[in-house]
């Protein structure tokens, strides 16, 4: 139903045991366009099934399909024109209506739910996805597209990483972003759902954020951005000395900075006065938000 018809659909099946062979097979019959149809003879499971149909996948532009959200007709049209505009940019995305299983406005989307304010989307509409990316991830997959030049920046997905966070993470550090307004997409919220859209209360985020914010948790995460930062300049030397990667490197202390408060108690006041006094809780996190966070849940 798309205006701008896409030139190809690759679809990897990772071992489904209804009828979706099936519907693929038939669909491709009366398809405008090809339809690859991938049967993997493992299961992959989520991120290195979406690794594998990136590699798959021919086009200059790569968008991805996921579960069971619904694009507006006129999606693929409106993010090539932001492609077409620029060839900096690199990575496109939208905001999703969260509806019900009718479709219906439920009265939120995606940015809303996620943070990404008037504030970032100005700071991101500028150019510097990265920028807020390295803040928070606020893009899902099924809100995206990149161009296909970049697949062997983002292949192999490393563990650790959602396949749409890193996405949008390393495509966003090496690229211009842009955003595509209104929202293209429509998220279903359903009882089957993997991942939903809804808002959450002040004691539900306090008790996820107990339970998550452990040095653990922040010993990965810098493990993970650093994995990032070896990946970016393995692909373009030249990273090292850009203005990412300075602030990439500033995320990666911070995560250690904050493992290290949570190892050592003692240590919490001064290592939170030293990220506020850098400016690091507000260049890499919510501000004071991020450091009054640090402060009263242990």
């Amino acid at each position: 139903s798309q205006t701008r018809p896409p030139d190809e659909l690759v679809i990897c099946d990772d071992g489904s045991t209804d009828e979706t062979r099936a519907i693929v097979e038939r669909f491709a019959t009366q398809a405008p366009f090809p339809v690859r149809l991938q049967i993997n003879e493992q299961r992959f499971k989520i991120e290195k099934n979406f690794e594998k149909v990136i590699g798959l996948a021919a086009g200059d532009v790569v968008f991805l399909a996921d579960q069971d959200d619904v694009w507006l007709p006129e999606k693929i049209e409106r993010f090539m024109v932001e492609f077409d505009r620029s060839p900096d940019v690199g990575l496109v995305f939208t905001d999703a209506q969260v509806v019900d299983e009718q479709l219906k406005p439920v009265g939120d989307t995606h940015w809303r739910v996620f943070g990404f304010g008037p504030g970032d989307q100005a700071m991101a509409a500028g150019g510097d996805g990265f920028g807020v990316m390295v803040k928070h991830c606020f893009v899902a997959s099924a809100t995206m597209a990149f161009r296909g030049r970049h697949k062997n920046l983002i292949t192999p997905i490393p563990p650790g990483w959602l396949h749409d966070e890193w996405v949008a993470f390393v495509v966003s550090a090496v690229s211009r972003s842009a955003l595509v307004r209104p929202a293209m997409n429509m998220h279903r919220q359903h009882q089957a759902q993997k991942m939903g859209a809804g808002r959450k209360g002040v004691w539900r985020k306090y008790t996820e954020a107990k339970r998550a914010t452990t040095a653990l948790y922040y010993g990965c995460m810098a493990d993970r951005y650093t994995s990032a930062r070896q990946r970016l300049i393995g692909y373009d030397v030249q990273f090292r000395d850009s203005p990412a990667a300075r602030l990439l490197d500033e995320k990666i202390t911070l995560n250690r900075a904050r493992q290290r408060m949570r190892q050592n108690p003692l240590l919490r006041l001064p290592l939170i006065a030293a990220q506020i006094a850098l400016g690091r809780y507000h260049r890499c996190g919510h501000g004071y938000r991020t450091a009054v966070l640090d402060l009263v849940v242990w």
